[in-house]
């Protein structure tokens, strides 16, 4: 399976050494290990860069960013009629942080500042859906968090899980 990463950020100087200078560095570190037969493909959305073929990877993961998904940055207006196209042509697609809030942005719905400031830390999230993928079962889900914008509004279609 190859998966396809778009870098929506770099990270900062003093954390570069130890996990690379761009997210995708640290995706692929991470799954590497779960998944040795994954190959990547990396795209620097946040240089322009998006892939013109649609189906050159199984899947696709957008990165997250210090960026805010609803932007008027040309690279964000761009990676924003990136997605509705993948939507369009029914292609896997997953965001981490920045990244599935963009995905909400382009598809219709609503991305705000959050009224409480700043997200920090470990967040505990009840389950709403139960899927197959979802194995094993769970109730609740732990995630670290670390955002100050929030999906307000799902876009048409969208199921909200946790």
């Amino acid at each position: 399976m190859r998966l396809g990463i778009l870098d929506c950020d770099r990270l900062d100087p003093d954390l570069a050494d130890r996990f690379g200078p761009v997210y995708s560095e640290m995706f692929i570190k991470g799954f590497q290990p779960l998944a040795p037969e994954l190959e990547f493909r990396v795209w620097s959305a946040i240089d322009g860069e998006l892939p013109e073929d649609l189906h050159e990877c199984d899947a696709w993961l957008i990165t997250g960013s210090r960026h805010d998904a609803y932007s008027d940055i040309p690279w964000i207006q761009a990676l924003r009629g990136w997605i509705r196209r993948a939507h369009d042509a029914d292609v896997k697609l997953a965001g981490i942080c920045f990244g599935h809030q963009v995905i909400a942005q382009a598809l219709g719905g609503e991305v705000v500042k959050s009224t409480k400031g700043w997200g920090l830390g470990v967040s505990v999230h009840p389950m709403l859906e139960d899927a197959p993928w979802m194995a094993p079962a769970r109730d609740h889900i732990r995630i670290l968090a670390s955002h100050q914008d929030q999906v307000a509004l799902l876009p048409p279609g969208a199921t909200r899980l946790a």
